[in-house]
């Protein structure tokens, strides 16, 4: 049972009203599944985890028909070694050969769908077109045959639903927030990027990008005239392409450039986050969530993926897509308020605790749970009871 090296069992700790559910997270990285299997530890489920990434057979392959199912195969002897030596009560798969795997077994089953399986053959080389319609066959027999299916965004939701998922089985359940590291004490961060001033707003820029930038850059230009004092802090991790910018826009003294590992320094100086873009393939906008775990105003750009993230707009305004007059505008607004700025912060920070952290994302799994366990009953043939006769009876 070369897979059950890496089955790890977490211990059940009381804390909430959650069933205690022993369920095995299946999955081809520990990364994949460690974080919710952990959480749900928290509020009193035991989750195990079984991992594929120190199978003898993990090892880069072409995509085809024979690789799949010999993953199936593979996983569906882990997984009946797995039922075997514990006292699972489900299966939750987080990858296309484990849900396929599980469907073939006796226990319920709840597939995380987080991508497509034509997202998995774009990554990887395939030997022709047909081979992912055959593939996207057995995909929709999953979607249509699991217990429940999850999803962590609406664009994933729709997606589910046009590949046979019923709407009846089919959650969304966000991906959690992880816990912020601590705010640092920035000053010593501060004085070595040359920020100095204590009368004026300071800004975080976050683009997405090269574009991003320099539209955050080209509105902090036209606001600068209105917001005296004021500092934008740009994330950037093209720094060169950055400072170009910053001389051709006449920026150099009031722009300071800082790389994605120093932003958690850079968020402990500033007033207002400035979150350009959307979100990507899950469906979840990072840097726009982080900023409101840590209590930062967000001023973000208004599409539907990003109202997703808060869907009241708690910590947020939002500014017309591509509208610098409008992100100008906000801006302009959101500097001039201290009170309404703090209390915007504060809301944010609060909705990520109460929604979005990892115990309340975990707590959500109670539901989809029971729900799979019912499902699965409800399929269960109806067998009669034996009608016992005595010997002699006609």
């Amino acid at each position: 049972m070369a897979g059950l090296s890496g089955l790890l069992t977490s211990r059940l700790r009381t804390e909430s009203h959650n069933r205690p559910w022993r369920v095995l997270h299946a999955c081809e990285l520990a990364s994949d599944a460690a974080a919710l299997a952990e959480s749900q530890s928290l509020i009193g489920m035991a989750p195990q985890l079984l991992s594929r990434e120190f199978w003898p057979s993990r090892t880069p392959r072409e995509l085809s028909l024979l690789t799949v199912w010999h993953d199936v195969r593979d996983w569906r002897h882990e997984l009946n070694d797995a039922e075997a030596a514990s006292d699972i009560q489900l299966v939750h798969a987080h990858s296309f050969p484990s849900a396929m795997a599980g469907i073939r077994g006796t226990l319920p089953l709840v597939y995380e769908f987080t991508s497509t399986i034509d997202q998995v053959a774009a990554t990887q080389a395939v030997s022709g077109p047909w081979l992912v319609r055959s593939l996207r066959v057995a995909e929709q027999f999953v979607l249509s045959r699991a217990g429940a299916v999850v999803t962590r965004s609406s664009s994933m939701h729709k997606t589910a639903m046009e590949r046979g998922t019923l709407p009846e089985n089919l959650f969304t359940i966000p991906e959690p927030v992880p816990a912020e590291d601590p705010l640092v004490n920035s000053t010593n961060w501060a004085l070595q990027h040359h920020i100095h001033q204590p009368n004026g707003p300071l800004f975080i820029g976050l683009p997405d990008g090269v574009t991003g930038a320099e539209f955050i850059l080209r509105a902090f230009a036209a606001m600068l005239p209105e917001v005296q004092h004021a500092i934008l802090l740009l994330e950037s991790n093209q720094p060169e392409e950055a400072r170009r910018l910053l001389r051709d826009l006449n920026l150099s003294e009031a722009v300071r450039v800082f790389s994605p590992s120093e932003r958690t320094s850079a968020l402990s100086c500033a007033d207002v986050v400035i979150a350009h873009g959307s979100s990507d393939a899950s469906g979840c906008n990072r840097s726009l969530l982080r900023a409101l775990a840590y209590g930062r105003p967000v001023i973000a750009t208004d599409l539907p993926e990003n109202r997703e993230c808060a869907p009241e707009g708690q910590g947020c305004i939002w500014y017309a897509s591509g509208d610098a007059g409008d992100l100008v505008r906000r801006a302009r607004f959101i500097a001039g308020d201290k009170d309404f700025c703090r209390s915007l912060g504060e809301s944010g920070r609060e909705f990520i605790r109460t929604h979005r952290s990892a115990t309340a994302i975990a707590r959500r799994y109670d539901a989809v749970y029971r729900h799979a366990i019912a499902r699965r009953s409800e399929r269960l043939p109806r067998i009669p009871m034996p009608k016992l006769y005595a010997l002699g009876e006609a």
